[in-house]
């Protein structure tokens, strides 16, 4: 497996674990501490509270999967407008959590959001406003190198198919 024991919420924080709460088991006592769902927000409400549970206990995985997740049909995304505004709520509900970070990695987190988003404007035929949002993350070497580990496959099949190349036929 690809993720490691302890205390992961920076990795929960830049959406680079897809551990989520329906695949944990908390103690009611651990959970009344860390506080429950933010039911204001419209997304992410799991990742918020994950994210929060992991930055007080160390999280102990287990060395196989246990559920399996299709999330390919899109059905549940939301438009591009709404994603930043669903981004921001997430941002403002883990705020406790990243002011305890130093200022570095709040922008770090930053600049993954935003090319997170950007990501989704590739994929939805939105080339330059994608690109524009991804590059923010040349800003930071460490966001770099974690979004390219994370969607180098994920781009480049996203930019061939907005490019509508025609093959050369001579």
């Amino acid at each position: 497996m690809p993720y490691t024991d302890g205390y992961i919420f920076e990795d929960i924080l830049n959406f680079l674990t897809n551990v989520t709460t329906g695949t944990i088991l908390m103690r009611h006592a651990a959970l009344d501490e860390c506080g429950y769902f933010d039911e204001t927000l419209l997304r992410q409400q799991d990742i918020q509270l994950f994210a929060c549970f992991s930055y007080r206990y160390k999280i102990k995985l287990l060395r196989e999967y246990l559920l399996n997740i299709d999330i390919s049909d899109g059905q549940n995304r939301p438009n591009i407008n709404t994603l930043w505004v669903v981004k921001k709520a997430y941002i403002n509900s883990v705020d406790s959590i990243l002011r305890q970070l130093p200022q570095k990695q709040q922008k770090q987190l930053q600049f993954h959001i935003k090319t997170e988003v950007g990501i989704q404007m590739l994929r939805r035929g939105r080339p330059w406003d994608g690109i524009k949002a991804v590059t923010s993350c040349l800003k930071s070497p460490r966001v770099f190198f974690l979004e390219v580990r994370k969607n180098v496959m994920l781009l480049a099949e996203i930019l061939l198919k907005n490019c509508n190349y025609k093959k050369y036929s001579g």
